[in-house]
C-alpha cells in the first residue's frame, strides 16, 4: 500500500500530463467526446448567504439588498455592508466573500 504522500504525488504528476484543449465539431461528430462548457460565466454563490469584501476587522454588515439566481442588479457596497444571496446568483464584483446563513447571526 502507498503512503498518502506517495500517492498523492502520483497523482499529481498523472494530472499534469493531461493536456487540456478546447475543439469545436459538429453535434454528429460529438459521439464519445465530452462537452466543454463555461457555465456560468461569471463567479456564483455556492449557497445561501450574505456578500462581502472580505476584512480581518469587520464582524458586523449593514443588508443593503438582495441578489438570487437570474436576477442579478448591480449593488452599490463598502466594507461595511452587505447583500443577501442565494445560491446560484452572481457575487458582485466588490465582493470577495459569502458568508453561508448558517455561519452568521
Amino acid at each position: 500500500m502507498l503512503k498518502y504522500d506517495e500517492a498523492l504525488r502520483t497523482v499529481e504528476d498523472e494530472f499534469g500530463k493531461i493536456k487540456l484543449e478546447a475543439e469545436e465539431i459538429e453535434l454528429c461528430d460529438a459521439l464519445n467526446w465530452t462537452l466543454a462548457v463555461n457555465l456560468p460565466p461569471f463567479n456564483n454563490s455556492s449557497v445561501d448567504g450574505i456578500a462581502v469584501k472580505f476584512n480581518e476587522t469587520t464582524r458586523k454588515w449593514k443588508i443593503v439588498g438582495e441578489i438570487s439566481a437570474g436576477n442579478y442588479s448591480e449593488v452599490k457596497l463598502n466594507e461595511n455592508s452587505a447583500v443577501m444571496i442565494m445560491t446560484g446568483a452572481k457575487i458582485p464584483n466588490y465582493c470577495d466573500t459569502v458568508i453561508p446563513l448558517e455561519e452568521y447571526e
